[in-house]
């Protein structure tokens, strides 16, 4: 296949998968451009990975249909696909070379044996790791093996990477320098590039939009500071970092209660919304509970983190998690009361999932 990476270049149509009569994935539909990183993160047992299998031909959808670049590739073999694909388990044959487990591929597609060395030492240059062409996968760290398998992944020059949590396997110092590593090494190469994790800030780190699943189903789509900042359900604000969503009750000209208060929300709210969301550390503290959007809470815990102390209040009968920087007060002990500002910009209306 010819591929011209047009801004529809991989795009899933209608894509449900059952086991056993029970849907594993729903309705799935999304596009995805030619360089693009897009993420599929969510909890496990969400379709993620399901998700990502069905991409690669690991496994056929019940209905729907994938297109590459406008071509049906739906019931194509994973090998006709010409993806390259990493997986969290390295899968690196241990009797071979580093050299020889990059090249494994090349060979497969009948590449000459001068552009297999060419290729495999530069793909190796790539992930640094010239230098340990001929070690077995046995004497590298973690680390170094997912390099290979990377750099393997890259070798054919395969129109779509697939990532199957392939760090999460390692170290946290390792994991964050090399997840940076493949940030830039896919915006280098333009490479499209789908990334499955459950872990949120590894999804921010790497991806240009993130698909944010639950139960099968996509919930939002968007960029790691539309998920973070705009979250549409209260799932998305749990899951992707904290977020603290609270009841409130309609008013009968409009208005949103909290704790019988008026509370005033910048975004448009739809009839019937009876939750709301804020993060942590856009609540404020006040002076008094005065005003618009100010109310008086109960500290419940506090736990002092250096830079950062973390409260846990009781608002309105509702545990509220707040994040105070750089400040020291006595009155943050537990059975104080303190006053709180929820600033309208940072609250979220949220629907019921």
């Amino acid at each position: 296949m010819t591929t011209h990476k047009t801004a529809n270049f991989l795009s899933l149509s209608g894509i449900g998968k059952s086991y056993h009569g029970t849907p594993v994935v729903r309705d799935i539909d999304l596009t995805i451009g030619a360089g693009e990183s897009v993420c599929f993160l969510g909890p496990s047992g969400c379709g993620k990975t399901t998700l990502l299998r069905l991409v690669a031909g690991l496994e056929t959808p019940d209905n729907g249909r994938i297109t590459l670049d406008g071509v049906d590739i739906t019931a194509t073999p994973p090998r006709s696909r010409h993806f390259g694909m990493v997986f969290q388990s390295y899968s690196l044959f241990p009797h071979l070379t580093v050299g020889n487990n990059v090249a494994y591929g090349l060979r497969c597609h009948k590449w000459n044996r001068t552009d297999t060395r060419r290729r495999v030492q530069e793909m190796l240059d790539l992930v640094q790791l010239a230098d340990h062409i001929d070690k077995l996968p046995n004497q590298l760290s973690g680390g170094q093996q997912q390099r290979v398998a990377i750099a393997r992944a890259l070798a054919a020059e395969p129109y779509v990477l697939l990532l199957d949590e392939p760090f999460s396997a390692l170290d946290a110092k390792v994991r964050g320098q090399l997840r940076a590593d493949m940030r830039e090494l896919q915006s280098r190469l333009g490479l499209t590039t789908i990334l499955v994790t459950h872990d949120q800030e590894e999804a921010m780190a790497v991806a240009d939009r993130i698909v944010v699943m639950n139960e099968g189903l996509i919930e939002q789509i968007g960029t790691g500071s539309e998920i973070y900042h705009a979250p549409n359900t209260a799932f998305v604000g749990r899951f992707v970092g904290d977020m603290n969503v609270l009841r409130v009750q309609g008013s009968a000209d409009g208005r949103l209660l909290l704790a019988g208060q008026s509370l005033t929300v910048n975004e448009v709210v739809v009839p019937g919304c009876d939750r709301v969301g804020i993060r942590p550390e856009s609540v404020q503290l006040a002076l008094n509970a005065c005003g618009a959007n100010h109310f008086q809470a109960t500290v419940l815990k506090t736990q002092f983190l250096g830079k950062q102390t973390r409260l846990e209040l009781l608002l309105a009968e509702q545990r509220m998690q707040v994040e105070v920087y750089g400040q020291r007060d006595t009155s943050f002990a537990p059975g104080h009361s303190i006053a709180v500002f929820l600033p309208p910009n940072e609250i979220r209306p949220l629907n019921e999932h």
